[in-house]
């Protein structure tokens, strides 16, 4: 389960990474051209590289093993 929520923050890293870089060049071809573009979708697409990469920092950090929820110990 664990290598699987890593692959699949690694594929949004990826594609938000993408999507980021895109809204970057937009924002810079709006200044030559008139193109529409909107604060929150592109606050959204910077932020979540920046997110992702955290949650995978943290699930490196966090250890596998066992479960820490009271129920199960008891």
């Amino acid at each position: 389960m664990r290598r699987l929520s890593v692959l699949l923050l690694e594929v949004a890293l990826f594609f938000s990474a993408i999507a980021a870089v895109g809204y970057l060049l937009r924002m810079v071809a709006a200044w030559f051209v008139p193109v529409e573009w909107y604060w929150g979708g592109t606050l959204a697409a910077i932020a979540a590289p920046a997110l992702i990469a955290t949650a995978l920092f943290v699930s490196a950090r966090v250890p596998a093993t066992g479960s820490n929820n009271a129920q199960a110990q008891g």
